[in-house]
Order: C-alpha cells, then structure tokens, then sequence
C-alpha cells in the first residue's frame, strides 16, 4: 500500500483497488467508432489494459489524507453479493485496503462520489441483516444534485440493470448522510470539486493543490490511458459523448499545461501518472 501513496504538497492521496477483471464485451462494443487498427498502438504502450479483444479495466477508489480527514473519492463495486460484483464474479477490496492504510470506517469523514454508476458507489452501504447501512457512519455523502435526479428517474422507469441506487444510494438520504452538490465547491482545504459533465451529467472530478503541487483525479473523464491521445474517443456508457469528449480534451489540456499528476481509477493500479509528449502526441505515463 505504501507504493500506492504519493505527496501532493502537504496533502497524501493513496491509490486503493477493489478489484480489476475482464470487461464482459470486446473494445469493438464499448468505443464501436474505434476500430482494431486504431488500437493496435496502444496495446503495445498500454498492455496491461487489454485482455485480447477486451477491456480490462481497475476499479479504483482514492484515500485523501489532510489536516486530520480522511476522504474517500469513489467506493468501488461493493462487498460480495452486491449487485455488480454477482455479474462480474468479483468480491471488493476496498475496506480491506483501507484498513491496511491504517483506516477503519468510522475514521472516514466524507466520501465523495465522482458521479452514480455501480463501480463507484458500490461500498457505500453495507447489508446488515435485511437492510443495508451506510458503510461510513459518521461521514458525509457527497454526490452532484444532477446525477442523483438523473438515477433517480432511470431506476423509477426500470432503465437500470442493477437496483444499485436503492441499494447504495437511497439508504444515504434515509439516513441523512447524503448532501446533494448543486455546482464546484471546496471539499477540503486545497481540494476542489469540478464539474466534469459527458460521461455523465452531474460527473465531477477533484482538484487537490498544495504547496505548489497538483494533481487531479480523473473519475470517468477517461476510461482507457489510450483516451489521453484520442479525447474524441468516447465509449458507449457515456451519456453524452460529444460533450464528454469536450470534456476530456479540455482536462486533459489543464493537466499538461498546470503540470498535474493524473490521479485514473480505472488506469493500472494506482493510477497515478503524467502527460508526456512524444513526438507531437500526448500520452499517459505511469509514475
């Protein structure tokens, strides 16, 4: 865990996995605008990214440590028997981690969630007995206003393949532990929520600035390292592409021109990284 931790100024961000697996479907489903010929540079740079013809993806959380809190960016897919975690075969590692970080849940404040899909809010509720309860009692939800109305309606008009929202999201409100972002905000001193629309629409990503240093952590801005090159390349489970593609290109030119370090969820565990250049291009580099 101590090689998944990096100083950003005063503040330290670990990067946690639970859990990484092959992605049910071929990359020719997921970016069905790319085709195999336009992979087969990146498979080269990028291997451990690609399963043959699919996508092999980390599900990565973040630990931020600062002036005495402990925030969690995003909460994986979820014990075993949560609703992704039986599709895809796999049980999370999240609390597991964090206690190796030296982190039990009643240390968490805040937890905050790039945004409502089944692979970020999969730990924010645990079952206990017939019900399922916040996983973080004494912490804060974080989650934009958009996004929880947004889910909200799909799982009403039953477009949802999982009931995750019911299970890991509404049990916060029961339990008055959600607070609904309307807009960017400070979530800490020197960590800044942005607003980072298109994969979907209330996505947010997080800017952490300390003594000079920066970094910003991605979120779903992109999925695959191959993305930093192709910004236009957007994948089928984005709600709006075009506009996640502006996105991204516009991140992505903010990271190389400020310098940051690249925080990627579902890049190779822990997802830190930067954006070179060679030979005109931009890339994604491991730290």
């Amino acid at each position: 865990m101590a090689d998944n931790t990096i100083s950003v100024g005063d503040i330290r961000l670990t990067g946690i996995s639970d859990g990484s697996t092959t992605y049910p479907g071929p990359l020719s489903d997921l970016f069905p605008t790319v085709s195999a010929e336009q992979w087969a540079p990146y498979r080269e740079r990028y291997p451990q990214v690609f399963d043959g013809d699919n996508w092999r993806p980390n599900f990565g959380c973040y630990l931020i440590r600062t002036g005495g809190r402990n925030i969690v960016v995003d909460t994986g897919i979820g014990e075993e028997g949560a609703p992704l975690c039986q599709a895809l075969g796999l049980s999370g590692r999240l609390i597991e981690h964090l206690n190796t970080a030296g982190v039990q849940p009643e240390d968490v404040d805040t937890v905050f969630m790039t945004h409502c899909h089944p692979d970020h809010v999969g730990w924010n509720t645990v079952e206990r007995g017939t019900e399922r309860v916040p996983t973080f009692p004494r912490a804060r939800y974080l989650l934009h206003r958009r996004d929880y109305e947004d889910f909200e309606r799909l799982q009403g008009e039953g477009k949802l393949d999982f009931p995750f929202v019911e299970l890991m999201v509404t049990p916060l409100e029961r339990a008055g532990l959600l607070d609904l972002v309307d807009g960017e905000r400070e979530i800490a001193p020197g960590v800044q929520a942005l607003l980072t629309p298109g994969h979907t629409m209330g996505h947010m990503s997080l800017l952490i600035q300390s003594s000079g240093q920066g970094a910003l952590l991605l979120g779903d801005v992109a999925h695959h390292p191959a993305q930093v090159t192709q910004p236009e390349w957007s994948p089928s489970f984005d709600m709006d592409g075009g506009l996640s593609a502006s996105t991204r290109a516009q991140v992505m030119d903010r990271i190389e021109g400020e310098g940051l370090t690249v925080a990627a969820g579902h890049f190779p565990e822990p997802g830190f990284g930067r954006l070179v250049r060679l030979e005109g291009k931009r890339y994604f580099q491991a730290l």
